[in-house]
């Protein structure tokens, strides 16, 4: 492609999600794991951190589906059809949460006058200068795997 375009890489390597995710089309931007049916609430994230989703959708897999949005700008349409009909949303980021990837769903579906519920879970807007690792402060922020599946099931 002779666009620009932008790839961002994790210093850390990737663990493979145990399951194949339901076919896909690359250039639409995303991946669905688990059975997306109508009327499921989703679980969206990217990178890294979408690892510590899969729990929650292994042990929930009638209420929720994930998906890997692994291109964010633009949301395909496909998605937001598919969004359409799902209950609730938790998005999971390993950013801020001001322009992270919530914002950036809640913004595409509002052109569509789409508002479903959504949950943010993200790092909160202000420096960290503690120690411990990326894994410790993953846990202290709510994005550890046992802290994404806690508030699956409070959402339910």
């Amino acid at each position: 492609n002779k666009d620009l375009n932008y790839v961002r890489l994790d210093r850390h390597p990737t663990e493979n999600i145990e399951f194949e995710p339901n076919q896909f089309n690359f250039e639409d931007g995303f991946r669905i794991f688990g059975k997306y049916e109508k009327n499921k609430n989703a679980i969206i994230s990217h990178g890294r951190i979408l690892s510590n989703c899969v729990a929650s959708i292994k042990e929930n897999h009638e209420q929720f589906y994930l998906v890997d949005l692994f291109k964010s700008k633009p949301i395909s349409k496909k998605l937001v059809e598919l969004l359409n009909s799902t209950k609730k949303i938790i998005v999971v980021d390993e950013q801020t949460q001001y322009g992270n990837l919530s914002s950036a769903v809640q913004s595409e579906l509002s052109k569509y006058d789409l508002y479903p519920m959504i949950k943010n879970i993200s790092l909160p807007d202000e420096y960290v200068f503690q120690n411990g690792g990326r894994d410790n402060l993953l846990a202290k922020y709510n994005l550890d795997e046992k802290s994404i599946l806690s508030i699956c099931k409070k959402l339910l």
